[in-house]
């Protein structure tokens, strides 16, 4: 080979080694489109990145390490979202947070099902939790049918329910467990009525107690209540409803110490005619209005006139059932008013035998019904 072709053969190695050397600086130095590459410090993106296909996608290479990803320059200065991984001490959680440079909430999802929003447990569709503080709700809360409705989590506890913003500023109901610390209100209910300045309640107990306002709630046969004070119709006014004839202390008085009392307030209805019925026809109290046969306690008034039992009408049944119909023994035509009383007791334990006797027991509180006009 000749000095020229020595020459020659240099040059080109030469140039070869140096076109190697670039191709090698190349590939360390710039991302190529196919080869797998570690890059190193920070890339800033003037246009959009695309990532197509594949199984991993943007992924890190350890699993105790995590992903950030911020809307602003950094995590204190935007939005952002870091993917944690499995041996991560966040242990696979996601934080994904609002951020405006001043303050930061974040909604956390942890991989054991928890879900927390500022910090604070949201509520799921489906699944128990435990709720604390208090929940305003601008609309209707709807339980669906079936289930346990609402419960609480002890019989121990209880459940109130207020109108207002408490028990004294609006009606209220509250339901106690059958093992409440108070023994007065084991099981017990109480419904209340309040305006803000007055609070009466209705409260009753498993043993049968109903009280109105700390006073004992007397339910006669009829399933009416009688409390603090008896009511009965009014004789000069038959369409007022009632007057009160007697107080509560009144009637103290008169039982004294027996506690024997008997207290039936009495019922009422006045209805016009709409079908002829002939003598001997039954008819039905309206209403549901009942008597009990046999105890003189019926009174039927037609057209402002008292009726004679047996004369004028029969009660139906054997002495001491509880009956709702009479059999009358005259006819009565359309447009004819009539009245049915049963008349209100106030009797021993023992009872009293007549109707006379039981007036007299209310000290002729009851003005004689002939003066019932309609």
């Amino acid at each position: 080979m000749s000095n020229q072709e020595d020459s020659i053969f240099n040059t080109v190695k030469s140039t070869l080694d140096f076109f190697n050397n670039q191709i090698s600086t190349i590939k360390t130095s710039y991302v190529t489109l196919a080869s797998a590459q570690t890059i190193s410090g920070v890339k800033t993106f003037t246009g959009g990145m695309v990532i197509r296909g594949g199984d991993e996608g943007i992924a890190v290479n350890s699993d105790d390490s995590y992903l950030e990803l911020c809307g602003g320059s950094e995590y204190s200065t935007g939005a952002w979202l870091n993917l944690y991984g499995s041996e991560n001490a966040n242990e696979g959680a996601f934080k994904l947070a609002a951020c405006d440079g001043t303050n930061t909430v974040r909604l956390v999802g942890s991989a054991d099902g928890s879900l927390t929003w500022g910090g604070n447990d949201l509520v799921l569709v489906t699944g128990a939790q435990t709720i604390s503080g208090v929940k305003t709700f601008t609309s209707g809360i709807v339980v669906s049918p079936g289930g346990n409705s609402i419960v609480t989590s002890t019989d121990s506890s209880f459940v109130e329910i207020c109108a207002g913003t408490d028990n004294t500023h609006g009606a209220f109901i509250e339901l106690y467990g059958d093992e409440y610390a108070t023994a007065s209100t084991l099981g017990a209910f109480r419904i209340g009525a309040s305006d803000g300045t007055n609070t009466k309640r209705l409260i009753g107990l498993p043993d049968g107690t109903l009280t109105w306002d700390g006073n004992p709630v007397v339910v006669d046969h009829n399933g009416y209540t009688v409390s603090g004070s008896i009511y009965c119709a009014n004789p000069s006014d038959p369409d007022e409803d009632s007057t009160m004839v007697a107080t509560t202390s009144w009637v103290q008085d008169l039982v004294s110490s027996s506690n024997q009392l008997v207290i039936d307030s009495g019922r009422r209805e006045v209805w016009t005619v709409s079908t002829a019925s002939a003598s001997g026809d039954a008819i039905t109290l309206p209403n549901s209005m009942s008597y009990v046969v046999g105890s003189n306690r019926l009174l039927v008034v037609v057209n402002g006139v008292v009726l004679m039992p047996t004369y004028n009408y029969t009660e139906v049944g054997s002495s001491g059932d509880t009956a709702t119909t009479i059999t009358m023994l005259m006819p009565l035509s359309v447009g004819d008013e009539v009245m049915a009383w049963t008349v209100p007791v106030c009797a021993s334990g023992s009872g009293l035998s007549s109707i006379e006797s039981r007036l007299s027991a209310l000290e002729s509180v009851i003005t004689d019904l002939s003066t019932e006009s309609f």
